[in-house]
């Protein structure tokens, strides 16, 4: 194997059949890693391919995901990952993006934007460019980063962040980001950044045994102060501050659903998150108002519910809105993968 020049043997792994890819390109071109066929107006294609994230570089065969040295093309290690569906985890979650003029009627990118990826959240950058984080299969231990480009993204690379769930804020001197500080800690932490890839100043801002489970911090700054919202289950855990480095948690509201992403909008604050309707069937989108981010009013129909026959016809979950400087919206969300 070692004779073989590196292209061949790369190319020798696109012949491959059954991979499916994913292309997170980190310091190379989508050329140079490309798939022969046409990619489609989703990243990752359904099949075909490799995968690049992290400066890493990957393929995956059935449930089996082989790591190579991207530069010898060296094998590192292989790994079985969990199959799809609801319960597979993160391997089976897909996140997908959907637009609106007016935040009520919205339109769905007819293919997923990102495969084996879940929880996303998102920033416009002062120069009108949308940042997305999510948690990646391929980077289990830190939060992924990419820029977005209508139905494609670009420039996908690691964070430092070590955690789960982020949410993120421009903020006066780049972007803050909290996150859940593993899956068994209670602890929120918060992290600064100048560029958004390079996070540091770590700060503990909530750390309440009380609710070791709380999950998915979603955080505004408010005239009053400072709102986070954590998970539990169906529920939500609303903590205030009022500097936005140590919050208290006070009460908990219970609205439809939980996983919320919490916006500014004229006359208060809107908040989406997901739930089941009372008649049951998968998740859907809901959405609640309110003027000071503590009195809630949910709305009484789902902004998005699962399409028959598209991508997201398991559910969708784990909004991510963005209104844009120029009025309309962009709402990143997480669905499941039908394999």
């Amino acid at each position: 194997m070692n004779r073989w020049p590196r292209r061949a043997l790369f190319l020798a792994l696109l012949a491959l059949p059954g991979l499916t890819c994913l292309l997170g390109l980190s310091g190379a071109s989508a050329q140079q890693f490309q798939a022969p066929q046409p990619m489609g107006p989703m990243l990752p294609p359904p099949s075909g391919g490799v995968v690049v994230g992290g400066g890493r570089l990957f393929t995956l065969r059935g449930n089996e995901l082989f790591e190579w040295d991207p530069q010898t093309l060296k094998l590192l290690r292989t790994r079985r990952v969990p199959g799809g569906g609801p319960g597979g985890g993160i391997w089976s979650h897909r996140v997908l993006r959907a637009t609106s003029a007016d935040g009520v009627h919205w339109k769905r990118d007819p293919g997923v934007l990102i495969e084996h990826a879940s929880v996303p959240d998102a920033v416009q950058l002062p120069d009108g460019t949308v940042r997305i984080y999510y948690c990646s299969a391929f980077d289990e231990e830190n939060v992924t980063t990419a820029l977005v480009s209508g139905s494609r993204i670009r420039e996908v690379q690691p964070t430092n962040l070590h955690g789960v769930d982020p949410c993120a804020l421009v903020t006066g001197t780049g972007i803050t980001t909290w996150v859940k500080e593993g899956l068994e800690s209670s602890r929120v932490v918060r992290f600064e950044s100048r560029d958004g890839i390079r996070f540091s100043q770590r700060t503990v801002v909530w750390d309440d045994p009380r609710y070791p489970m709380a999950t998915d911090p979603d955080v505004i700054r408010t005239p009053q102060g400072w709102q986070m919202y954590l998970s539990m289950g169906r529920q939500l855990l609303r903590c205030d501050s009022v500097d936005g480095k140590r919050f208290t948690s006070r009460e908990v509201l219970n609205l439809g659903g939980s996983v919320c992403d919490t916006i500014s909008v004229d006359g208060g604050y809107r908040m989406f998150f997901h739930g089941q309707p009372a008649s049951g069937g998968p998740l859907c989108l809901w959405s609640a108002r309110s003027k000071d981010g503590k009195n809630w009013r949910t709305d009484t129909e789902p902004v998005l519910a699962p399409s028959l026959n598209g991508p997201d016809f398991r559910g969708i979950g784990d909004a991510a809105p963005v209104r844009l400087k120029d009025g309309s919206y962009v709402l990143f969300c997480k669905s499941f993968s039908p394999e």
